[in-house]
């Protein structure tokens, strides 16, 4: 009797769940699977050798004596409805999730949303008044997330698996792949696990401190990193060096948006003296943005007065893509207002080129308010991408406008009609307030031309950077 055979029958508890020779097999048939291409080549290598590893650790303990004596001892405090029946079992479990694990960052990696996960649990981490690091809004977040993509975090993910290992998996008592009892909660815990690992691959864990390439341990050096990072990304970037900055590290502009910065090298979670004190600099700058970048993380505290300052609190590896947010801004000079006295409502507008409401819709969930947004419903009657957004938060009920143009042109005539229309429909809808969502800065003489419009008062004209001030606007 071969070694395999031994294990075989050793570890099968009755002769109710002997093991077939198509069962005995079926390790070969995943690692076959779990090492094609078609599952991993979105995965970065490090972190694809790593899953290969466990899951080879799987298979080898499924008929090894080790892995019997493990099966005994940590199956013990399963319940006994989910307990598994024998060791093969339980190792085919464990396989099976870490091929949950596998199509969950495939989903992930494909649809770009990595790293912005990545970024949820850097930036939303802090330590409290005990040392703790409190992960409470990382999960907020990623239940938020969880809930909005539900679908294809559970039953979608069973489209990648071939047919023997849906027949496989139900067999199995504690299977990963069996979705009835999934909430968003759950897959939360498991969106963390994954992106965690991610993080331990790539030497960027939530606890290691920074993201820089460079060991740099003098606040000065840093502050001329970032400065030297802006000028990478096309900014007109400078450190000021020293005292007497007002709260400014780095100075910065770009596309005429001026930029303000004030550079934390940390050991702990930043406060709100950071935010204050940029705050106090964008002012005294004249500048239109500020930002306090971090190796670290950021106190509770200091994310709630940031977001009612509307201050950006950016980890060091978050520059690239709030940059690439500022690049797809225009300064004031290049919008212009197209203004026509005959018109017909809403008719002859540019249409959106891209579906911008599901970008403020997004945006506002992170607020909380409650958007009944239908992913499905992108286009409207004429076949365009659709404009109009309704929210509801705490009582108030709010209708927008979302207007994305590719060119930078605002058409005040489209502004009017909508504000005509939630004048008009206010009270019949009871709205309170509307608001008008450019893709672009609101230009100077678009706001000179809001501003001439009668009956405005609970009708707000903004951009997407600033949507943040919603809150503050309404509540």
């Amino acid at each position: 009797m071969s070694v395999i055979d031994k294990f075989i029958k050793f570890i099968t508890t009755s002769g109710e769940n002997e093991l077939h020779e198509a069962e005995e097999s079926i390790f070969d048939r995943i690692r076959d699977d779990f090492i094609n291409v078609n599952f991993c080549y979105f995965l970065p290598t490090e972190l694809y050798e790593n899953y290969v590893m466990v899951f080879d650790s799987y298979c080898s303990e499924a008929f090894s004596e080790k892995g019997y004596n493990d099966f005994v001892v940590l199956t013990a405090v399963y319940p006994e409805e989910i307990r598994p029946r024998n060791q093969f079992e339980y190792n085919l479990g464990l396989s099976l999730s870490i091929l949950k694990n596998v199509l969950t960052l495939k989903f992930l990696y494909e649809n770009n949303y990595v790293s912005k996960l990545q970024s949820v649990e850097q930036k939303y981490q802090y330590v409290d008044e005990f040392g703790d690091i409190v992960l409470d809004e990382v999960f907020k977040k990623l239940t938020k997330f969880s809930t909005r993509h539900f679908y294809s975090l559970t039953t979608g993910l069973i489209d990648d698996l071939p047919a023997y290992l849906i027949r496989s998996s139900k067999t199995v008592t504690n299977n990963p792949f069996d979705f009835e009892q999934d909430n968003a909660g759950l897959i939360a815990h498991e969106l963390f696990s994954c992106i965690d690992d991610v993080n331990t691959m790539s030497g960027n864990s939530v606890n290691h401190l920074s993201g820089l390439e460079t060991d740099i341990t003098d606040p000065y050096e840093y502050e001329e990193y970032i400065a030297q990072n802006l000028i990478s990304l096309d900014w007109d970037a400078y450190s000021t060096k020293g005292s007497g900055d007002q709260g400014a590290d780095v100075l910065a502009e770009k596309n005429g948006i001026k930029l303000v910065v004030q550079c934390k090298l940390y050991g702990q979670p930043v406060g709100n003296k950071a935010v204050q004190e940029v705050y106090s600099a964008k002012g005294f700058y004249g500048c239109d943005v500020a930002i306090v970048v971090t190796n670290s993380s950021f106190t509770k505290s200091a994310m709630q007065l940031a977001s009612s300052l509307d201050v950006h609190l950016l980890h060091d590896s978050e520059l690239p893509d709030f940059s690439l947010k500022c690049e797809q801004s225009v300064s004031p000079e290049s919008v212009y207002v197209y203004v026509t006295e005959d018109h017909d409502t809403f008719d002859g507008f540019p249409a959106n080129e891209t579906n911008f409401v599901e970008n403020v819709a997004e945006e506002l969930n992170e607020l909380d308010w409650e958007v009944p947004y239908d992913e499905d419903d992108t286009l409207d009657g004429f076949g365009n991408f659709n404009k109009l957004i309704t929210a509801n938060k705490n009582g108030f009920k709010l209708l927008g406008h979302c207007i994305h143009y590719e060119k930078y042109e605002i058409h005040i005539n489209e502004v009017k009609d909508f504000c005509e229309f939630f004048i008009r429909n206010k009270k019949e809808y009871d709205l309170d307030i509307g608001i008008i969502v450019l893709k672009n800065n609101v230009s100077k003489e678009l706001s000179e031309e809001f501003n001439k419009l009668n009956g405005i008062e609970k009708i707000y004209l903004i951009s997407l950077n600033s949507i943040s001030q919603i809150d503050d606007l309404v509540l």
